[in-house]
């Protein structure tokens, strides 16, 4: 299965958010909210000179609902454009599963 693919935006010396729901499928084939219990999820940003790894307390879960933080100190360092690309990525048992990836499009910040 492909992986799902969305874009956010944020602006440079901001506070950006990355929100998404997340479902899977249950024995029937109906739409449930996924769980997470006793997994971790890790979102990493790369651009050509960059990385960024968020965990723990700047990647929330509240149920099915997932928001990754971006510090304005952290935006104010990205590169302007569609030049920074994500993924957010659920580790359980030692197996890892990108749960979604795409672009963070940043805003240039006069604050940045």
């Amino acid at each position: 299965m492909a992986t799902p693919r969305h874009d956010y935006t944020v602006r440079q010396g901001n506070t950006g958010a990355l929100a998404a729901r997340f479902y899977t499928l249950d024995g029937a084939g109906d739409r449930v909210p996924r769980d997470f219990s006793g997994a971790t999820l890790v979102a990493y940003f790369k651009w050509h000179g960059g990385t960024l790894t968020k965990s723990g307390g700047s990647v929330m879960i509240d149920g099915h609902a997932v928001t990754v933080t971006l510090a304005p100190a952290e935006t104010a360092a990205l590169p302007s454009g569609r030049t920074v690309i994500y993924e957010i990525e659920h580790v359980l048992a030692g197996v890892q599963t990108t749960l979604l990836a795409g672009a963070l499009v940043v805003e240039a910040g006069i604050n940045a």
